[in-house]
């Protein structure tokens, strides 16, 4: 096996170890703010869950992806997102 070939398949490898690691992180976060029972900001009134959407992020070494829960204000009929701060431009719970 060449040097040059022994480099790409570690930095293959490093690239696969970094995507995951983000991947996982990113979802744990995820998990941890759709666990709280939260209320719209403008009404106060409880949120309800949809379905959840696929978020990519580009890194460095490639895209990690993850699921987030989006919620619902059956009042307002607004949606919130956990990832988008109070502002709604923002990263931040704002929830």
């Amino acid at each position: 096996m060449r040097l040059d070939d022994l480099e790409n398949d570690v930095f293959g490898l490093v690239d696969q170890v970094s995507r995951f690691l983000a991947e996982a992180l990113l979802q744990e976060q995820a998990d941890r703010l759709s666990k709280k029972n939260p209320l719209c900001q403008c009404c106060q009134r409880e949120l309800v869950p949809k379905p959840s959407r696929k978020r990519t992020l580009q890194l460095r070494r490639g895209e990690a992806q993850w699921e987030e829960l989006v919620w619902r204000c059956p009042s307002c009929r607004r949606d919130f997102f956990p990832s988008v701060g109070s502002d709604g431009l923002r990263g931040g719970s704002g929830m």
